[in-house]
């Protein structure tokens, strides 16, 4: 009785709801006669038979439908029709039937937990988070925090978000197994039950899931202390169409039902305060992974003006238009942007230059010869709840650091905040002509 999964993907010309298509099934034995016998995970209808919406991703078109087929099938036959459509829909010849990645990851969640009872770690923690899978290119917190957790010989849970259901799950590798969200959300009761011996079960809420609200109680019932870390301000990121999934009476709920809550900054801990939390919200700030700088790295600094600025790219809160305003206001300067996600159609002067995504050790060799860091986000509540990681990396680069309004980091050293544009220049312009105590910021950093 496995749990199969037939994925494919299905496009449309314009949005389509998660019904616009079917899936129907006929289940055969070995001499090609229909069994009687109900699967299992699918609905029937006297018109279609057994069948299951697609309910395809609006992102890509992805789908993935799990049954069970009944005793004695030899032959599964499926076929795709559109049902709710308003529009043409077009199926790529890519179909895949495969054992269910759920019950694969269940599995191995059990395997994963044997291993851990017989490790010499105290602990194992469960990072439920909203962003990709642990890699070195993407430098955020719930990355960051897992990749030291492992460092520590402490195992780690990961939950990841892909945007293509049909993308490869990353391999478990020593204290690691990573799911993506969209099996996390049906294994939850799953994680919740696992037996790890007398370790001391952890649970770090990342980013504030709807599946979460459903489940959090099983989690504290079992023995596994709860913790909601809030990194980002998560309605006003639904605002600007970043997380659609965010609800505030669910965040509410998490926030109220978790053992402790803590937030990156005091702006975002003064907003869930009034959540009332079991416990008065702790600020826990980013900080600089001890990994971060490359053997040896030695700061340069060109003196000729070269500005830098490595991170995410999205023009919901990368403020491009100042960014252009500011490079045509100092032409001499020249600004080198790392990242990813920039928009499409950029027309950029010709002292900004777009260098793509790079590794730690890529940064570390071009940034040592940048001048000053710069920091160019959208202001409003978004910003205003940010500690961003990247200041911590500047400052251990050696760069002083200007940024538009960002109240966490605002009595940082060697960081200046401003409002506007030609504050924005004459910070940079000043900065220019600095000399940055490195002794000092190691202290600090530290």
């Amino acid at each position: 009785d496995p749990i199969l999964s037939i994925s494919g993907d299905l496009l449309s010309s314009k949005g389509e709801s998660g019904s616009a298509a079917v899936i129907q099934f006929d289940f055969l034995d070995s001499n090609g006669i229909e069994i009687e016998g109900s699967p299992g995970l699918l609905s029937n209808s006297k018109r279609v038979g057994w069948y299951s919406y697609l309910n395809q991703r609006e992102s890509d078109g992805s789908f993935v439908v799990e049954f069970i087929a009944p005793k004695g099938t030899k032959k599964v036959l499926a076929g795709v029709r559109d049902w709710n459509n308003s529009a043409p829909l077009h199926m790529l010849p890519n179909l895949e039937m495969a054992k269910s990645s759920m019950e694969e990851t269940v599995e191995n969640l059990r395997k994963f937990a044997e291993i851990v009872k017989k490790s010499e770690s105290k602990s194992v923690v469960f990072m439920f988070s909203g962003t990709t899978f642990v890699q070195e290119v993407r430098a955020n917190r719930p990355i960051r925090l897992t990749t030291e957790l492992i460092k520590r010989e402490i195992p780690v849970i990961f939950n990841y978000h892909r945007w293509n259901r049909r993308d490869e799950i990353p391999e478990i590798i020593d204290g690691l197994i990573q799911i993506p969200i969209d099996i996390t959300e049906r294994v939850l009761p799953d994680i919740a039950e696992l037996d790890f011996g007398e370790k001391k079960k952890i649970f770090v809420v990342s980013y504030p899931h709807p599946a979460i609200s459903k489940i959090l109680n099983r989690f504290r019932v079992l023995g596994w202390d709860t913790m909601y870390d809030a990194r980002d301000e998560w309605e006003e990121f639904e605002k600007v169409g970043q997380a659609r999934w965010f609800r505030t009476w669910n965040e509410k709920y998490i926030v109220h039902n978790v053992d402790n809550v803590t937030a990156v900054s005091w702006p975002l801990a003064e907003k869930l305060d009034g959540f009332f939390p079991n416990r008065k919200v702790e600020v826990l700030p980013n900080a600089l992974s001890p990994h971060f700088l490359s053997p040896g790295y030695v700061q340069k600094r060109s003196g000729q003006g070269k500005i830098g600025y490595f991170g995410h790219l999205t023009s919901s809160w990368f403020d491009w238009d100042s960014l252009i305003e500011i490079a045509e206001l100092r032409p001499e300067y020249r600004f080198e942007i790392i990242g990813h996600s920039e928009p499409d159609g950029l027309i950029l002067p010709k002292n900004i230059f777009l260098l793509g995504t790079k590794t730690h050790a890529e940064i570390n060799q071009i940034a040592c010869e940048w001048d000053v860091a710069i920091i160019p986000f959208k202001v409003g509540k978004l910003s205003d709840a940010v500690d961003p990681i990247k200041i911590y990396e500047y400052l251990a680069l050696g760069l002083p650091t200007v940024s538009f309004r960002m109240p966490q980091i605002d009595n940082y050293p060697f960081t200046r905040t401003v409002e506007g544009i030609n504050e924005f220049c004459e910070s940079l312009d000043f900065f220019m002509e600095q000399k940055v105590p490195i002794e000092e910021i190691e202290g600090w950093l530290k």
